[in-house]
Parts: C-alpha cells; sequence; structure tokens
C-alpha cells in the first residue's frame, strides 16, 4: 500500500464527516503531515437517542433534548426505571400487556385524558 492510498483509508475512517471532509480538501502529501494535523484533534461523543443511535448534525445550532418517554408503559414524561406500572414483556401491548398485537391494534385502550403515570 503506497503512501497515497493509505492517507485515504485513514482519511475513509475519521467517523465525523466534517473533519473528513476537510482532510480530502487538505490534500496531505504524507501520512506524517496527516497524523500531525489530527495528533491533538479530539472526536465529540453524539448523544444517544431511544433508538440506540447516534444523531449526528453539523452542529448548526443547539437543538432541544426528545422527551423522556419510558420504554415500560410508552408514556412520556419519566424512564423505565422510574416506572409505577407492572414491568411489560419485551415486545408486549403498551395498552393491555398482550402479545398478539401492538398498542395500534389494540382494541382494550383506554383514552386517558392526561399522563398519570409518574410524571
Amino acid at each position: 500500500m503506497d503512501d497515497e492510498e493509505l492517507i485515504d483509508s485513514i482519511i475513509e475512517g475519521i467517523p465525523d464527516t466534517l473533519l473528513r471532509q476537510q482532510a480530502h480538501m487538505h490534500c496531505f502529501n504524507s501520512s506524517a503531515q496527516l497524523l500531525q494535523a489530527f495528533a491533538k484533534v479530539a472526536l465529540r461523543k453524539p448523544p444517544l437517542f431511544s433508538s440506540g443511535r447516534a444523531k449526528v448534525s453539523a452542529g448548526d445550532g443547539p437543538t432541544s433534548a426528545p422527551p423522556k418517554r419510558c420504554f415500560n408503559c410508552n408514556s412520556i414524561g419519566h424512564f423505565a426505571a422510574d416506572c409505577r406500572k407492572p414491568k411489560r414483556e419485551h415486545g408486549a401491548c403498551y395498552a393491555c400487556g398482550s402479545m398478539d398485537h401492538q398498542v395500534h391494534h389494540c382494541t382494550e385502550k383506554k383514552f386517558v385524558p392526561s399522563n398519570e403515570y409518574n410524571a
């Protein structure tokens, strides 16, 4: 692998899109020059969201955090660790606890005018 291929491989391994684009634009002549330029760069850890995937943004301004959502009762305002309802089996309906369907197909769900779970 020659130096040019090594530089391309290193640049393609940079997880931050903006840093990767800047490295491509800089046109480094040697891998040593590339490593020297990135020696003091610290990558930011993006916040994790409910899907478990990191959200990567261009950093174009402050964003509000998504509301707390309970994975046990699907209510907004608290997390499952603080939920007062009985533990729901993974994949069960949020409304009635049945494993036969999801909440959007539930015939037993009740109209709740307000969130009275633990918020």
